[in-house]
């Protein structure tokens, strides 16, 4: 049972960390140069907020300039500090500053940075604070030679990251995937740059995670994906539904899968067409669910789903949430109900919020309203979030 779940959450792993997906980077340009300088105001008046988890969104938003990045590097909270390392507008200068933090935190998130210079990276990956070279190895950017090294970490899960990473060298990956340790293998058919030769002999590992990696990788030979998406194990058909390019055909056939997990899957795979997710939306809790997660989903499919408590949350995140949806439940500011404050901060949270409901709620009497405007961003967030 312990198995079968970790198996369910490395799929999403791999479906979610591998990128942050071009739909939702479309998404999150759809602001015009006006409402995006008008939200850089907002972040400007919440990098001044007295609670430092606000600031810390503020310094991790993309949307942030540099001198509010610049100021917020020199505040007194270390998390705020490693978030300004993070962000993406963060300026070789001030990369070079937070390398030298005494906080291994803020070092681990300029190794983190895409931006680092690869003498920065060069030095962190030498740190004698293991997360520090764990995230270096995390690091779009690291450069094959610099993971190389990490592969040979002492600390296990510095190893994996490097292994995991799309620059490790194809060969390294081949030595790899015949590594005794089941962990190892599970790394590289994770790494989306995996050799097709390589993850169609990983598809039949004898370790059940590895197979599932192998299937869910993107790079995963389409003809196969038919193969075992008929399958009798249900983690086999699921890690073929969660494939980013899983063909229209076999979403159809595995949407009809009598495994709630095979539907989850489809129903959230950002490449299922709008007829599938229809249907879909009717189907049972978890898998409406995943249905109003979906980046894709239709406006007019989240409308009618924004009438079931049990999916609202998910609906009112999604990018296409209509503003109406967002504008109804962005009100009643100073209630602060449980329920009420939940709403708003997802209202915030959602990437194509107006800026008049930003600004309305950058001034919310709740923290947590506050911070989920400062952290608005949902690349960011999710990159964030993934790292915990």
């Amino acid at each position: 049972m312990t198995q079968r779940f970790y198996i369910l959450i490395l799929i999403a792993f791999v479906f979610l960390f591998s990128n942050c997906s071009a739909q939702e980077q479309i998404k999150e340009n759809r602001r015009s140069e006006k409402e995006l300088a008008e939200f850089s105001l907002i972040l400007e008046n919440l990098s001044n907020d007295f609670d430092y988890r606000v600031r810390r969104g503020v310094a991790c938003n993309p949307n942030s300039s540099v001198e509010i990045l610049k100021k917020l590097s020199n505040d007194d909270y270390e998390d705020v500090r490693a978030y300004v390392a993070f962000n993406p507008n963060c300026t070789i200068e001030l990369l070079e500053k937070l390398s030298e933090d005494e906080n291994a935190n803020v070092r681990s998130y300029v190794g983190l940075n895409a931006n680092s210079p690869v003498e920065l990276l060069s030095k962190l990956s030498n740190d004698a604070n293991a997360y520090v070279r764990r995230y270096v190895a995390f690091n779009e950017n690291c450069p094959s030679e610099i993971l190389a090294k990490l592969t040979l970490d002492n600390i296990d899960y510095v190893q994996k990251n490097a292994i995991q990473n799309a620059n490790c060298p194809i060969e390294l990956l081949k030595k790899f995937a015949k590594d005794e340790n089941y962990e190892i293998r599970r790394c590289v058919a994770e790494n989306i740059n995996c050799p097709i030769n390589l993850l169609e002999e990983l598809a039949q590992d004898e370790d059940e995670i590895t197979c599932t990696n192998a299937i869910s990788n993107p790079n995963f030979p389409v003809e196969l994906l038919e193969k075992f998406a008929k399958d009798k194990d249900e983690f086999i058909r699921s890690s073929v539904a969660i494939n980013a390019n899983c063909p229209v055909n076999i979403l159809e056939k595995l949407s009809k899968d009598t495994d709630e997990t095979v539907r989850e899957n489809v129903a959230y795979n950002e490449s299922c067409p709008p007829n599938i997710l229809e249907k879909l939306s009717k189907d049972e809790d978890y898998i409406r669910k995943y249905v109003a997660a979906n980046p894709i989903c239709p406006a007019d499919i989240l409308e009618k789903l924004s009438k079931d408590k049990v999916v609202l949350e998910n609906v009112i995140t999604n990018p296409n949430c209509p503003p109406k949806i967002l504008e109804k439940f962005s009100k009643e500011t100073e209630n602060e109900e449980t329920e009420d404050v939940q709403m708003r901060c997802l209202v915030a949270s959602n990437i194509n919020c107006s800026i008049e409901i930003l600004n309305k709620l950058s001034k919310d009497t709740n923290r947590r309203v506050r911070e989920e405007v400062a952290f608005n961003s949902l690349c960011q967030a999710k990159k964030i979030k993934m790292l915990y």
